[in-house]
């Protein structure tokens, strides 16, 4: 406890240096060209290497750390979405990406991965609430959880995302699992916290769309009722892929050529009519 320098300092900087490399793919705001998935591989692999070194130089465990770099990529980002969803994120450019207004994805640049990442930081916020019981009495910490899962679901709500939906109401299932199963991780804090950032979610989700000139049921209802363009459902992506999938059963198309199979490929129903770089089902895309 006396030494504040050399070997004392080194834990503290090594969890600094490892929790900084977790936060900062999730955050990174910079995709320029010519190809935009370029240089968030690079800041992502490179952070990787260095998450790697620092637990190579001293042991330890990754779980706390990664748990609290999701909290603070997740809050940050819900931060970040409503600043965008409210039209101010271009006045942090190029720190924010720009967004149309009434639109959110943080940096992520695509809203289910952003709407994914609010949940992740949610069930990290469920997880600290569930395994602290000693600071349940604590006020000021647990009014700072309150607010974490409140702001998580704003961003979630600003997302409009309905894989965030899906998400959010998983997140019900398990703990609703926990509470008849094991009782001590469904604490009532844990259930306080979820219940705060479900209605925060449907009062946002109801709210946001009115705020910025949409109509009342814009936003996710909007999108729950009608998917757009009938050419750009996920049933007619879903069915063109299943097309490619046939026409190359065994080995695929190859990595990152669906955008082409899709455009030279005549199909025998309707054809998705956006750019299809991914199939937005995980075993069909890797079929």
């Amino acid at each position: 406890m006396i030494k504040m320098g050399g070997m004392a300092g080194k834990p503290s900087l090594n969890n600094s240096l490892l929790l900084a490399a977790l936060c900062l793919p999730w955050l990174n705001p910079f995709g320029s060209g010519p190809s935009p998935g370029v240089m968030p591989w690079l800041v992502s692999w490179s952070c990787g290497v260095l998450a790697l070194w620092v637990m190579s130089q001293r042991p330890m465990d990754l779980i706390p750390t990664a748990r609290q770099a999701w909290a603070v990529a997740a809050l940050l980002s819900s931060g970040v979405g409503l600043l965008q969803y409210f039209g101010a994120g271009a006045g942090l450019s190029p720190w924010v990406n720009i967004t149309p207004l009434g639109e959110a994805f943080a940096n992520l640049r695509q809203r289910n991965q952003f709407a994914s990442l609010t949940n992740i930081g949610l069930l990290a916020v469920l997880g600290w609430a569930a395994q602290a019981h000693g600071l349940t009495t604590n006020r000021r910490w647990v009014t700072g959880l309150m607010l974490s899962a409140v702001l998580l679901a704003l961003g979630n709500a600003a997302s409009s995302s309905r894989t965030g939906l899906v998400q959010l109401g998983l997140i019900v299932v398990m703990v609703g699992w926990w509470h008849r199963q094991s009782p001590r991780l469904a604490t009532p804090l844990v259930r306080r916290l979820l219940l705060s950032a479900v209605v925060s979610y449907l009062l946002a989700a109801l709210l946001l769309p009115v705020m910025v000139g949409q109509a009342l049921g814009g936003g996710i209802f909007a999108r729950l009722q009608d998917g757009g363009a009938a050419c750009s459902s996920r049933i007619v992506l879903w069915s063109n892929v299943l097309q490619l999938i046939a026409q190359q059963p065994w080995l695929g198309w190859g990595w990152d050529e669906l955008r082409y199979a899709h455009f030279i490929t005549l199909y025998e129903g309707p054809r998705f009519c956006e750019i299809m770089g991914n199939a937005h089902n995980l075993p069909l895309h890797l079929a």
